[in-house]
């Protein structure tokens, strides 16, 4: 008898800790994904450069080009990196041009190969054209690391930074549902660690 009733206790337990998983699983894996969207530092007023990160398929250079036929900053700036006989920041230089985007208002930085080069290498353009306030450009789940990036390596420098996020395709209520969107939040969370313990 004592034995069927641990047992009966075990039972209950294990489907008590399984429901309490399965509750709370989605809320944590929601949870996770908020921790890479920076949502503190959106756009106040209107600034000298607007920075579009490359690594998407066109939707950064689409939100910019929006943000730049909203008069939110004269200039855009295209970095990436060097590709074949062309450029990723060139690719969207056309692709911002057929989105009415004067070429006159695009720059290129052609030398980055990840989030860490971007800021290092935008700084000599930064100094170079005067810039003193810059809008981000990036996916939503990039833009935590991304902010604090350039945060980091232009500490000094005496520049406002504000981001703003391009469609990226998440469903951010479900995104462990999908394969390509956990597949980028997966990815986006090690490079996070990463970053954090460099």
């Amino acid at each position: 008898m004592k034995d069927k009733k641990k047992i009966q206790r075990w039972i209950t337990v294990f489907s008590f800790s399984i429901l309490t998983c399965f509750v709370l699983m989605p809320l944590a894996l929601r949870a996770l994904a908020t921790i890479l969207i920076d949502t503190e530092h959106t756009i106040e007023k209107p600034a000298d450069l607007i920075v579009v990160l490359a690594g998407d398929s066109g939707e950064r250079v689409e939100k910019a080009a929006q943000l730049y036929h909203e008069h939110k900053a004269p200039l855009i700036l295209m970095t990436g990196n060097a590709m074949y006989n062309t450029s990723v920041p060139e690719l969207m230089k056309e692709k911002a041009i057929a989105l009415k985007v004067p070429s006159s208002a695009i720059l290129l930085e052609c030398q980055s190969q990840s989030t860490l080069d971007h800021p290092k290498n935008c700084r000599p353009i930064f100094k170079e054209k005067n810039i003193k306030s810059i809008i981000i450009v990036t996916s939503k789940y990039h833009t935590a690391r991304s902010y604090r990036t350039f945060l980091n390596e232009l500490k000094n420098d005496n520049i406002h930074i504000s981001i703003d996020s391009a469609n990226d395709g998440v469903n951010y209520r479900s995104w462990w549902t999908d394969h390509e969107s956990t597949e980028k939040i997966l990815i986006e969370l090690g490079k996070t660690v990463w970053y954090a313990l460099e």
